[in-house]
């Protein structure tokens, strides 16, 4: 009787989509999936740019998509499209000059060590046709 009664909960319990401050949420397709958390002071939202492709976008505290000054976003790509992150960098400069951004262009970082001592690289893109406000006014 008691997994009975569990089962039952678990049935009727709904998931929703929702924006949330240092929030969870899973980016995931049929050759994919991963796990990220937002960090106090940044806003995890998998609603308001789905219209662009986007099921997961980060901003900060108090902004919202459409005005926050920086922006993340989430977006899985095939290895057989981009073998390595020098390529998908590349394919994403070219992009967004080919639609609307002629002076986009992005910057390497210094690399972060993960927990597992891995390094992460990190690119600082700049340069779209929205230049940080009034990114895509139709959504957000």
């Amino acid at each position: 009787m008691r997994f009975l009664a569990i089962a039952a909960i678990l049935i009727s319990t709904s998931a929703n989509a929702s924006i949330t401050e240092a929030g969870r949420g899973m980016l995931f397709g049929h050759d994919h999936s991963f796990a990220v958390t937002a960090k106090t002071g940044w806003i995890l939202d998998n609603e308001s740019a789905v219209g662009q492709g986007l099921h997961m976008v980060f901003y900060l505290t108090g902004k919202t998509w459409t005005n926050s000054p920086v922006i993340i976003y989430g977006r899985a790509v095939s290895t057989k499209d981009a073998a390595n992150p020098k390529q998908q960098i590349e394919q994403t400069v070219r992009e967004f000059k080919s639609n609307g951004s002629p002076s986009y262009s992005s910057v390497a970082q210094s690399p972060v060590t993960l927990p597992n001592g891995q390094k992460g690289e990190l690119y600082y893109f700049s340069g779209d046709q929205w230049d940080g406000t009034n990114r895509w006014p139709d959504h957000g």
